[in-house]
């Protein structure tokens, strides 16, 4: 173990504070777990007595944390894979998670900003099951999935999962058919001992991504909560053996109704713009010297047929052109501003 005693220490913002003093206390941030560990129960007798005054003791922390988005460490038994949820530390700018981190919300005006990540690494042949609960009618593209290596938190987030991560080592994802993202529609994801990323889609087809992704090491599942793809909800995780199936902790069954599934539209009022320092400038735009019939660049659905006068890259789809425009800037914009986000540097 290796510490740096010249740097500040700092508790972690999500760990709530407190003057009671557990002798230990072990954190786990890619799970946010926290362990407390209470060394002064005395053994000669009284042990029960004792054990129960400290776990009383303890338990507003225990509440605090949850509200924090922190867990206490599993206690189901071997038989249980673990808490699963989506990690409250790295998600997309425009992401609100709820139900004790199990449901991503992406703001409805925009259609970027959407990631989100589980909160541990899942196993391999761990078949992660979400629901699709509700969708924008007013965009286009829906939901990607991957999988990565690289421990969520450790780098900023950029707007788009495709291409924006699966350009970085370590990272790999795939777009799910708009057809198969519908309001109550639900998807499996898992990983094989082959290290491919497999997505069963409610028709009852498994698509298949090869990745290079070494098995040894943790792997978390990545979603991009895009386009018109606006809630989702993480019901749990089940790993079949040959005597048994091990699931991730229960929870509480959340059924799919009229109030939390449907389509919504896109606000009337102007979308919230994000700084440009933030929006990478060369997101949208593709070498101009590719097949334009089959360039898909925003919505990963249509063709793009637009063409941007000023660098003359073809990367945009009719659709996608007049929301991407009205979200990042006005569309007359990239004739008087050099910076205009969907202009790469040449």
């Amino acid at each position: 173990m290796t510490v740096n005693l010249e740097r500040q220490l700092k508790i972690p913002a999500y760990i709530p504070q407190s003057s009671l003093g557990p002798d230990i206390t072990l954190v786990s941030p890619t799970t946010m777990q926290l362990l407390l560990l209470e060394l002064r129960v005395p053994w000669e007798e009284r042990m029960e007595e004792v054990h129960e005054r400290k776990r009383e003791k303890y338990q507003e922390l225990v509440e605090d944390c949850k509200r924090n988005g922190t867990h206490r460490a599993c206690g189901c038994g071997n038989g249980c894979l673990g808490p699963l949820m989506f990690n409250a530390e790295a998600k997309g700018q425009l992401v609100r998670l709820s139900e004790g981190g199990r449901r991503a919300t992406r703001e409805k005006s925009s259609f970027q900003h959407g990631l989100v990540f589980s909160s541990r690494p899942v196993k391999i042949q761990e078949k992660v099951c979400l629901r699709i609960e509700r969708s924008v009618s007013g965009w286009h593209g829906a939901l990607r999935i991957g999988i990565t290596s690289v421990a969520p938190g450790s780098r900023s987030l950029p707007p788009l999962a495709i291409p924006d991560l699966t350009y970085s080592q370590g990272y790999w994802a795939t777009l799910v058919p708009e057809n198969q993202c519908e309001p109550r529609t639900e998807l499996k994801l898992w990983v094989c001992r082959r290290g491919y990323l497999r997505i069963r889609t409610s028709d009852g087809q498994t698509h298949i991504m090869e990745t290079q992704v070494n098995t040894r090491d943790p792997i978390w599942a990545m979603i991009d909560v895009y386009g018109q793809t606006n809630t989702i909800l993480l019901i749990g995780s089940e790993k079949k053996g040959f005597f048994s199936t091990r699931r991730s902790c229960p929870v509480l069954t959340i059924d799919a109704t009229e109030e939390n599934c449907g389509y919504d539209i896109l606000p009337t009022e102007k979308p919230q713009k994000i700084p440009e320092k933030q929006t990478p400038a060369s997101i949208f735009c593709q070498n101009n010297g590719h097949n334009r019939s089959m360039e898909r660049v925003v919505c990963l659905s249509m063709h793009a047929d637009v063409l941007l006068c000023v660098c003359g890259h073809w990367c945009l789809c009719p659709q996608c052109a007049s929301r991407v425009a009205r979200e990042i800037g006005r569309e007359d914009s990239r004739k008087t501003d050099p910076s205009f986000p969907l202009l790469s540097k040449q």
